[in-house]
């Protein structure tokens, strides 16, 4: 790929799989891939992890469990209030049944431990277009 940004850092740099986007999936890949011991670059086109923030941070307690999101990264949610104009209910539950996640924390826990698998990840970078050789991805 063509890489705008932190080109320097990249330079030459022959990696088993380049993956483009730090958001959760990315970062989740990243992980998961660097731990089989494939070399493995992140670019994120913004200067840090998980900012600007692009999405809510609602989710399912069994989702921060599966990813090991550690309890400073959330707020469980025990109780919940419905209201209409007339009516108003409020349930309250003894485990909760989801979470608000501070989502810059999330994605920069995610980046934490795919950098610890041994992921490199460069910011301010982006991808423009793959260079091809015969045939073959080779930037």
């Amino acid at each position: 790929m063509k890489i705008q940004g932190n080109t320097s850092l990249v330079d030459n740099m022959s990696v088993d799989v380049l993956i483009i986007g730090g958001g959760p999936a990315g970062l989740i890949a990243a992980k998961t891939l660097a731990y089989t011991g494939l070399s493995v670059l992140l670019i994120e086109k913004e200067a840090v992890i998980g900012t600007p923030v692009h999405t809510s941070g609602a989710t399912s307690m069994s989702t921060v469990e599966r990813y090991g999101i550690p309890a400073r990264c959330y707020h469980p949610i025990t109780r919940l209030r419905v209201r209409s104009a007339k009516e108003e209910s409020l349930f309250v539950y003894d485990n909760p049944f989801g979470c608000v996640l501070d989502v810059k924390k999330t994605y920069q826990y995610l980046a934490e431990q795919a950098c610890l698998a041994g992921a490199r990840i460069v910011t301010r970078a982006q991808a423009t277009m793959p260079i091809i050789e015969e045939n073959t991805i080779v930037g």
